[in-house]
């Protein structure tokens, strides 16, 4: 298959969490941050992700990414694969790591939202619909970017540990 959206959702917490991952996942990943703060580390270095900022992922590339400061942390995320995942993210400007600024952006929460209710309903269809709704957002993502900014790029800490 061309396009395929493995899984989606919505992360809304309001307490402390981490995300771990080791050796990244299998497929693409982008995360879409609506309120709140998540810290990512990228090559030792934490980047704060603000409302309206994201981050892709491309299929194995360790994942590290946290909310601990006590304040809701809301985002959007979807895992997808496919034979033209790379080259479609790549035309939407969104190598691996990439992090973008686009603003809240209710069009972009929208379709979210509709590409999650296809994928928990499972109508008929609901596979090619839910990619038609991420090449939606992924359009949306490289018109609104208002930088497309790579890690090196954005302001930072260094990260000396983790606990």
């Amino acid at each position: 298959d061309l396009l395929i959206v493995n899984c989606t959702g919505r992360m809304y917490r309001a307490e402390p969490f981490v995300s771990m991952h080791k050796y990244g996942r299998v497929d693409y990943y982008i995360m879409y941050v609506v309120h709140g703060v998540v810290e990512v580390t990228i090559n030792k270095k934490i980047y704060y992700l603000k409302s309206g900022m994201g981050i892709s992922y491309y299929p194995n590339t360790p994942l590290d990414f946290e909310c601990t400061n006590n304040k809701t942390c809301d985002y959007y995320w979807v895992h997808f694969t496919g034979s033209l995942a790379k080259s479609i993210m790549e035309r939407a400007g969104l190598h691996n790591e990439t992090i973008f600024n686009i603003g809240v952006q209710a069009k972009i929460i929208n379709l979210f939202e509709k590409m999650t209710t296809e994928i928990i309903g499972r109508k008929d269809d609901f596979a090619f619909s839910a990619s038609t709704y991420l090449l939606q957002i992924l359009t949306e993502i490289k018109r609104n970017s208002k930088d497309n900014i790579k890690q090196q790029n954005l302001p930072s800490r260094n990260s000396t540990s983790k606990s």
